[in-house]
């Protein structure tokens, strides 16, 4: 027997099925979803479903991170030896505002603990891949590894360098270098960045941003790379800080470091040193302001225009020399080797980014001929500190 509607019951089944057209709404912050009109559905409508502000963060993350994931790409791709040839430096504007937007946007914690995290960063390269229909991409991590990073294959770059290592323009290790100089850039520029956009809490000077470094490595699951970002705040805090500079920049180690000038701080999850790894960042930094300085404001060396790797740049003998000298005004014997560790580190990374007995051999005869000028041994003779352990200085009197 078929049933019979009448003029008024078909109209409320028209008037309910409108009610369940879905419309989204933000009401302090926070996504609802809504069914239907108010005032037309009345108490018959589906109840609100609220995306809580920490769901909304997580939305941001993936997004900001798939974000520099496919530009990333992009610094691959035109990472060419051609550009390579012609300049020293790449303009990496674009992933520079990025990660500004992703620091406003979700705080120097999330980027760093969320953004920028090696599992979670590989699967975002493999979707930004496919996204950019690069063919063949693929990473892989060696877990047995002290310090693992992911090894990149089939970069889409013809530079030889990037065809064969670790560490090509644009690889996750050079971005944790690249944010922690944005970090730096925005403190100088903002006065503070947010930390932890949940907590409501900020950042506005180097300690706190190295407190947070060292909080990230002795959290519950590290991400044993972290530390690479101290190494970026470093020199972009110094280079523009004191662009021109004749002296160790003690003042600002102590700023930065803390009491990590002064002694070691171990993580056994990260295989690594924290203190040791503070001290090494003022090496890096100290051979980003000489070269800067050597290269000229034709270059205009910015954590927007940043050295270019495994660029066939060679600092010169005098700025190496110059470098040996700043060193030596290091406040004990640990920094000192740090200092000296940090920019002989940073001349094979922009030169042909690797130890190979080329770049071990230039560097030992330089340093040879640096260590024998009378220059030098005046400066070693005046300040005895720099070869004496910090264990070993009972006295406050050696700190100052």
């Amino acid at each position: 027997m078929g049933q019979k509607f009448n003029t008024s019951t078909i109209l409320f089944a028209t008037l309910m099925v409108s009610c369940l057209i879905i419309q989204l709404t933000i009401r302090n912050g926070q996504l609802i979803h809504t069914y239907g009109n108010d005032n037309l559905c009345g108490a018959n409508r589906p109840p609100e479903v609220v995306v809580s502000r920490k769901d909304q963060l997580h939305l941001e993350v993936e997004r900001l991170r798939f974000q520099i994931a496919k530009e990333s790409f992009r610094m691959m791709m035109e990472d060419t030896e051609e550009a390579a040839s012609k300049s020293f430096v790449a303009d990496i504007s674009p992933m520079v505002e990025i990660m500004i937007e992703a620091l406003q946007t979700v705080g120097v914690r999330q980027v760093h603990e969320k953004v920028l995290t090696t599992q979670e960063f590989a699967v975002s390269l493999t979707d930004a891949a496919k996204d950019l229909g690069i063919k063949g991409f693929r990473t892989h991590q060696k877990q047995e590894d002290d310090q693992p990073m992911i090894t990149y294959f089939n970069v889409p770059s013809n530079r030889k360098f990037a065809r064969k290592k670790s560490l090509c323009h644009g690889h996750l290790w050079w971005l944790r270098h690249i944010v922690g100089s944005v970090v730096a850039d925005q403190l100088l520029v903002k006065g503070s960045l947010p930390l932890d956009v949940l907590e409501n809490t900020t950042i506005s000077n180097p300690r706190e941003y190295l407190e947070e470094m060292r909080r990230l490595a002795r959290s519950d699951y590290p991400d044993p790379l972290h530390f690479h970002s101290q190494h970026g705040f470093a020199w972009e805090w110094l280079a523009r800080k004191r662009p021109q500079i004749d002296s160790y920049p003690l003042d600002m180690l102590n700023e930065f470091c803390g009491d990590l000038v002064w002694k070691d701080e171990w993580v056994e999850d990260q295989h690594n040193d924290i203190g040791r790894e503070c001290r090494h960042s003022f090496g890096h930094a100290l051979y980003y302001v000489l070269a800067a300085q050597e290269l000229g404001e034709d270059y205009n060396i910015t954590a927007r225009n940043t050295f270019r790797v495994a660029s066939n740049f060679y600092l010169s003998e005098d700025s190496i020399c110059k470098l040996e000298e700043l060193c030596l005004g290091s406040p004990n014997k640990g920094t000192l080797g740090q200092c000296r560790g940090g920019f002989r580190h940073s001349f094979w990374l922009y030169s042909e980014g690797d130890f190979n007995q080329n770049i071990t051999d230039y560097m030992a005869k330089a340093t040879e001929r640096c260590q024998s000028r009378p220059s030098y041994q005046k400066l070693k003779a005046e300040n005895p500190n720099a070869f004496i352990d910090a264990a070993d200085m009972s006295s406050e009197e050696h700190k100052h």
